[in-house]
């Protein structure tokens, strides 16, 4: 399934990052999967495609196991802010930085 990406904004690239979490709850939530796929983050850690749903949720369950949700957030944001700058405004990451800070430590 090819799903472009929607139009990157504040909310696009957060909920992306809530979309994993999702992911790791639920595998099989078909709905978060596709909201995930169109999202800036997704196209930019994978540029090949889109794992399905099951495969991603079990790549971030043992990423957060491991590494802890903040730890691998901010290593994703870092995916985001290296391969599209002009995305990431000083606005959006201190929401990013909130949201790590209320959500997620």
């Amino acid at each position: 399934m090819s799903l472009e990406p929607i139009v990157s904004n504040e909310r696009a690239v957060l909920s992306a990052f809530t979309d994993l979490v999702q992911l790791v709850n639920h595998p099989g939530d078909i709905v978060t999967w596709r909201h995930f796929a169109m999202t800036p983050l997704a196209g930019v850690k994978y540029p090949d495609g889109v794992p399905e749903a099951n495969e991603i949720s079990l790549e971030f369950a043992k990423l957060f196991a491991n590494d802890g949700i903040s730890k691998t957030f901010k290593e994703l944001r870092s995916l985001v802010v290296n391969s599209m700058p002009e995305q990431w405004s000083k606005e959006l990451d201190m929401a990013f930085e909130e949201m790590i800070k209320e959500d997620f430590t």
